[in-house]
């Protein structure tokens, strides 16, 4: 599966669950976290927050800045 930001960013997690970045030029930024605990994967997205999201068959999922999925109950973005 394959996400892109705003930023031109893309982020593509493998059959392992390891989801790996690359910036607009399609340099890579390495990786960028693990969805390997999550179960199955249903599908990821990034929003304008620069936040990713992945849907799972344990939940919602939101990337850290720790490079770390933590699931979450709520999502919201709020501007700044």
């Amino acid at each position: 599966m394959v996400a892109s930001d705003a930023q031109g960013n893309l982020f593509v997690l493998t059959d392992a669950g390891e989801v790996f970045q690359f910036d607009e030029d399609g340099i890579s930024a390495g990786r960028s976290g693990s969805l390997k605990m999550a179960g199955q994967v249903l599908w990821i997205a990034a929003d304008g927050c620069e936040k990713l999201y992945a849907s799972t068959a344990k939940g919602i999922f939101v990337l850290d800045s720790a490079k770390t999925f933590t699931r979450k109950r709520v999502l919201l973005c709020e501007d700044t």
